[in-house]
């Protein structure tokens, strides 16, 4: 499962760094800045909670299925 956050952690980083230049593109120079701290603050949000909900499936699997049926 290690493996999985690494690899999660590491397209949400590759993820940021694409849309960098589309975000730019996409709206006006004044406001440029703004929304691209808005979708990098998004993506930390979508990585915080895709962390989170990886660290809920390995609590589930490791301590509750793991427990009650072995």
């Amino acid at each position: 499962m290690l493996g999985f956050i690494t690899v999660l952690t590491v397209r949400m980083t590759i993820l940021q760094v694409a849309t960098n230049p589309y975000v730019e593109f996409i709206g006006s120079e004044e406001t440029a800045s703004s929304t691209l701290n808005l979708s990098q603050h998004l993506i930390d949000w979508d990585l915080l909670l895709h962390l989170l909900i990886s660290y809920l499936h390995i609590y589930y699997y490791y301590y509750y299925y793991y427990y009650y049926y072995y």
